[in-house]
């Protein structure tokens, strides 16, 4: 009986020594979260980690997992491995794997990724991992693993704004240099035939060719015109991309403003004998940005008469539809593919462009310069087209019925 007291005693004891070592032991580890909260928050640094591998279990500083959002209630008393890997985001769950896969089986010094894991929110944060095997039994098999994770969302953000930024960048960056080719190429020529025809026109002088004369006069013109409207393309399309257009709302008479389109046109119209027809329910007045629709109507009337037929039509028409101005631009050419005019209108950039039936070249960012004036207004440009059939623009702008409104 004294034996069987005296176990007890030694066990009783046994019990409370190793009671005191685990209330030491939850102490220490309760400290070692703190220390990591206070060295390592401010890095983004989650803590560490600790995996026991037979057992599955894992320990880790419960900032790893509030960061995603979870309360401590929210955390299982006992956590597996599984409790963070069933959190990966699809696309990451298979390279997480084969990463730790890899080091388990000796294959890689290190167990490193980034991965993005699951808030409690449905949110994804995205995390730097790196552990190491510290302990394997006598067969080499793996039994324990500690590691350290970082948060680095904001890192990620930074990343995508970098790689915007740059991609920005290469896009202005390519846009001038079409900008600086188009000046280099498209004015070189017809500056070029300015100087020829003004060299023939002393001729015509000196030698009294008054009919020739004439012809060539008309000729420079019309390459005068083209020149003109080559150089306010340019340059509105260079203010439009600066970001330097400002809207200037005022009262606007559509029918002169068309009338003053047609006018600029005439010349080029006259020379391939295509007849310009407008068809104006009324002179409708609103307030809007003048600047901004004649640019708008001059380069969609100058297209239409470039890929026009020779003796053919073009048709302007002008329409209300409750609070929005239509305007439409259709012309007998050549036309395109719907699908290939729906990806010009929906490119923020330059194409190439087709020469004109008249062998007409152009720059190429017309229909761009238009589409972004249009937008300034609040409005769209849209298309119809089929390949020798012609094509109709639609432009559609917000207008108020009150032109004496000063909004």
């Amino acid at each position: 009986m004294k034996t069987e007291d005296h176990n007890n005693a030694v066990l009783a004891e046994y019990k409370k020594q190793i009671e005191a070592l685990q209330d030491k032991l939850d102490e220490f580890e309760k400290q070692q979260e703190e220390d990591e909260k206070l060295n390592y928050a401010w890095t983004g640094n989650l803590g560490h980690w600790y995996w026991d591998i037979p057992n599955n279990k894992v320990r880790f500083n419960a900032l790893k997992i509030k960061a995603l959002g979870y309360a401590g209630e929210d955390i299982p008393t006992e956590v597996d491995y599984q409790f963070f890997t069933d959190k990966l985001h699809p696309d990451d769950y298979k390279p997480v794997m084969k990463n730790m896969m890899e080091h388990l089986h000796g294959k890689s010094p290190a167990y490193e990724v980034e991965y993005r894991i699951r808030a409690i929110d449905g949110s994804y944060k995205w995390y730097y991992d790196r552990g190491r095997i510290t302990r394997r039994d006598e067969s080499g098999k793996p039994l324990f693993m500690a590691g350290i994770v970082f948060d680095i969302s904001k890192k990620k953000e930074y990343e995508e704004q970098l790689a915007d930024l740059v991609l920005q960048l290469k896009k202005e960056n390519h846009m001038k240099n079409k900008f600086i080719s188009v000046l280099a190429h498209d004015l070189r020529s017809p500056i070029g035939l300015l100087t020829s025809y003004m060299y023939l026109i002393k001729l015509n002088i000196e030698e009294k060719q008054l009919d020739v004369l004439k012809s060539n006069v008309e000729k420079i013109e019309n390459i005068s015109m083209k020149t003109y409207e080559l150089l306010n393309t340019l340059i509105q399309w260079a203010i439009s991309q600066e970001g330097a257009l400002d809207v200037k709302k005022e009262k606007i008479h559509i029918g002169k403003l068309i009338a003053d389109a047609v006018a600029q046109q005439e010349v080029i119209a006259h020379e391939k004998e295509i007849s310009i027809v407008t068809d104006i329910m009324k002179d409708i007045q609103f307030r809007s940005d003048p600047v901004i629709i004649s640019t708008v109507l001059r380069n969609l009337l100058s297209n239409a008469i470039k890929y026009s037929h020779n003796k053919s039509e073009v048709k302007i028409s002008v329409s209300q539809k409750e609070q929005k101005l239509i305007l439409a631009v259709t012309d007998e050419g050549i036309g395109m593919e719907q699908a290939d005019l729906d990806i010009l209108l929906s490119k923020d950039k330059f194409y190439e462009s087709r020469a004109g039936t008249g062998g007409e070249k152009g720059t190429g960012i017309g229909l761009n310069l238009c589409k972004n004036f249009i937008e300034k207004l609040n409005g769209k440009i849209t298309g119809i087209s089929a390949p020798q059939k012609g094509t109709t623009m639609f432009v559609e702008i917000p207008i108020r019925e009150n032109p004496n409104s000063k909004k």
